[in-house]
């Protein structure tokens, strides 16, 4: 088998801000992937995405290392700590593996042992509304969720801080009230907490003795400072302070060895690498078991399009933890414009489908009406 070609496609923006990959094979076999992140940097990762692929024009896609071995054994180590590089290389990582279980005529779980088919999913609450932060499009989303059956959701009632802010008071009130709200529809403990690195310690401080007067308690907090290039000795602090809190963090880090340092800061233990940063299938598929048996919660982070929601919950039949993994929620329609089909989401869970490969494809006649195919390095409708 060769590969032959390849698509490269984004979503207008009526859609959403999705970026997929089609790799094309001379047996006819498709493979995809998701790569889609910041638009600020959309054109960039085509840019090199599309120029990688012409080196490779010809190869063996069932051979994944000796496809990428081009940019993964690039000679200055730091390069492959960018994260254009690794959208780049996860996106491929990530069609091969479509193609590689569908040439052996089987669902990507079994291709990777899996075990479990039905998939515990939470509700990103804040994806669909990122446009309108109001209180009442917060509730009005938090109150469909329940109504659907989800047991767990995320929310991000803290945008409005940034780290520069040390005594943001005001903007902790608002967030407490949206808190407030949502905690009569739904237990806090079944809130997850997404700070979106935003606080200063002093703001953190502050923010954390304001939930801990209302006795505030949730599943999770997620990355309340930034924690790149291990910054994790103010956590530490806190984390001395409030003993019960689980703090959770790994969204961004483009390696296994950035993970591991946060693992190493023996800080956090719930951990939510994005297969799209962190370079595809095959480095969850070592951290999930490694991370799980030193009983740390692995959660894949999934704000994103329903290729990526597919990969995440066949990489997550292999917990053992049955951690809840993360579902977009808000966007049912135009998921389902994708792939000419239901998602197949049902109340709590993802049930994986057992056709072969990830079970999903991008239907041709959403690409021909509301995507852009990226083509001598530009965009062309």
């Amino acid at each position: 088998m060769k590969i032959t070609g390849y698509r490269i496609l984004k979503t207008k923006k009526e859609i959403e801000n999705w970026l997929f990959l089609i790799v094309e094979t001379n047996e006819g076999i498709c493979g995809y992937g998701e790569l889609t992140c910041n638009p600020l940097i959309t054109t960039s990762v085509s840019s090199i995405l599309s120029e990688y692929l012409d080196t490779i024009i010809g190869c063996n896609p069932l051979d994944n290392e000796g496809c990428l071995q081009n940019i993964t054994k690039w000679k200055y180590p730091c390069f492959l700590d960018n994260m254009v590089v690794t959208l780049v290389i996860s996106g491929i990582d990530q069609a091969l593996y479509d193609i590689r279980a569908k040439h052996e005529r089987k669902p990507l779980y079994e291709l990777l042992n899996g075990v479990n088919t039905s998939i515990p999913i939470y509700a990103n609450i804040n994806r669909s509304i990122r446009n309108d932060r109001s209180i009442e499009k917060l509730i009005h989303n938090v109150s469909a969720a329940k109504e659907s059956g989800i047991e767990y959701i995320k929310i991000a009632p803290f945008d409005n801080i940034t780290p520069h802010d040390d005594n943001p008071i005001e903007q902790i009130h608002q967030a407490i009230e949206k808190i407030d709200a949502v905690g009569k529809i739904y237990k806090l403990s079944k809130v997850m907490i997404d700070c979106h690195q935003k606080f200063s310690f002093k703001a953190a401080s502050i923010m954390l003795q304001q939930l801990e007067i209302k006795n505030m308690e949730f599943f999770c907090i997620e990355d309340i400072f930034s924690y790149h290039y291990k910054k994790t000795e103010k956590l530490e602090r806190l984390k001395e302070k409030y003993p019960y809190i689980r703090w959770a963090a790994g969204e961004i880090c483009t390696t296994k060895d950035h993970l591991d340092e946060l693992l190493e800061s023996k800080v956090y233990t719930m951990f939510n690498p994005d297969i799209k940063f962190i370079g595809g299938v095959r480095p969850l598929v070592d951290i999930i078991p490694e991370y799980e048996s030193l009983g740390m919660l692995v959660s894949i982070h999934n704000p994103t399009g329903p290729i990526s929601t597919a990969f995440c919950a066949h990489i997550m039949s292999i917990s053992t933890l049955q951690t809840v993994q993360e579902f977009p929620f808000g966007n049912q329609e135009s998921r389902d414009l994708v792939l000419g089909e239901e998602e197949t989401v049902r109340n709590e869970t993802y049930n994986l489908s057992t056709e072969n490969g990830i079970g999903v494809e991008i239907n041709e006649e959403f690409i021909n009406k509301y995507c852009k195919v990226f083509v001598k390095s530009k965009w062309s409708d």
